[in-house]
């Protein structure tokens, strides 16, 4: 799993006294001009209102702390339903639920893996994938997302009371 990156410590007094908290943060270099994703959410999750504050106040603080001398693209968003798993204390929260994660290097001719996450522990965690219970360190994950499900049924409205 990668190390926390110079703009969540950068961004950390930004997040310690708000409501929010500061799920991750991406620096994609290619393209034009470079993009900055911040990732927040909150108890009860995010709103466009929220994004639009944040966005303002990251923005803000950024054109005096950070040394970016170029022109950047700042995207703020909630991190989603198909979350990033960006710290290892994000995993807690997805016990029983279905993950995929990246490995830096491939294991059994393997980089990608898919499957519930069964437990978690200070620096591995253990996922069953597809009956095989495996256990992956941390560090060797490169890259780990909450897999969503989707319910297409439509919600009882009481039409079948009786």
């Amino acid at each position: 799993m990668r190390q926390e990156s110079h703009w969540e410590k950068l961004l950390a007094p930004l997040f310690e006294k708000s409501p929010y908290d500061c799920a991750g943060v991406e620096y994609i270099s290619g393209g034009k001009k470079p993009c900055l994703r911040v990732f927040i959410d909150k108890e009860g999750g995010i709103g466009i209102d929220d994004i639009t504050r944040l966005t303002r106040e990251i923005s803000l603080f950024l054109d005096v702390e950070s040394n970016l001398d170029s022109a950047y693209t700042l995207e703020v968003s909630s991190p989603g339903l198909d979350r990033t798993l960006f710290k290892p204390s994000q995993f807690h929260a997805q016990i029983g639920k279905e993950i995929s994660i990246t490995l830096s290097e491939p294991i059994e001719d393997h980089r990608r893996f898919r499957g519930r996450l069964l437990s978690v522990f200070e620096n591995t965690f253990e996922m069953d994938c597809d009956g095989q219970v495996r256990c992956f360190s941390f560090h060797a994950v490169d890259k780990a997302k909450l897999i969503p499900k989707y319910s297409f049924k439509a919600k009882d409205k009481g039409q079948d009371n009786e």
